[in-house]
């Protein structure tokens, strides 16, 4: 063999070698980030209830002196907010809100529960998508969704904090959003 073939070969049989070593291991971490890059739409077939409703800042709605950040901690309103996806594209979503008055020196709080939409659904990458048709006009909603070993989240953006929360005169707290919904899978 010539040098140069005998460098050629003693290279790639060095690289061949240590390319042979252990896989690397991936964390938990690692896989999330792949998987909310390119979602599978299996993924999310089946029933999900929601598990967290997390705000931009901490609220106390129940009055017991304790403020949080996630809503579901402060009000049994939103625990019937679902949604399901279908196999064959379809979906049903049922949300709640909750309107926030002041009519009175403190405020009040009504709960608007079971309000129900469906549509066609879709996954862009690390985007859900739904669309709903109401009337004739067709909305499409774009989320980004986050995986994690309970479930799936969702960051509403825009503003659809108030598809959640009504608080027309900012007498809750002032400038209140929702900033992640969370879901986890129902049996």
């Amino acid at each position: 063999m010539r040098p140069y073939q005998s460098f050629v070969f003693l290279f790639s049989f060095i690289f061949l070698v240590a390319s042979c070593d252990e896989k690397a291991d991936f964390d938990e971490d690692d896989y999330l980030m792949a998987l909310d890059s390119n979602i599978q739409s299996g993924l999310l077939y089946g029933a999900w209830k929601i598990s967290g409703m997390q705000t931009n800042v901490a609220v106390d709605i129940n009055g017991d002196g304790l403020a949080n950040t996630n809503l579901l901690d402060e009000t049994d309103c939103f625990e019937n907010m679902r949604i399901e996806f279908y196999e064959d594209g379809g979906f049903l979503l049922v949300n709640s809100q909750i309107n926030v008055s002041s009519e009175s020196e403190n405020f009040e709080f009504s709960c608007l529960n079971d309000q129900k939409e469906t549509g066609v659904w879709e996954i862009r990458r690390d985007k859900l998508i739904l669309h709903v048709v109401a009337g004739n006009i067709l909305n499409s909603n774009s989320n980004k969704i986050k995986f994690s070993e309970e479930g799936f989240s969702l960051k509403p953006g825009g503003g659809n904090s108030a598809v959640y929360l009504n608080d027309p005169g900012n007498v809750l707290v002032p400038g209140i959003k929702v900033i992640e919904l969370e879901y986890s899978k129902t049996e």
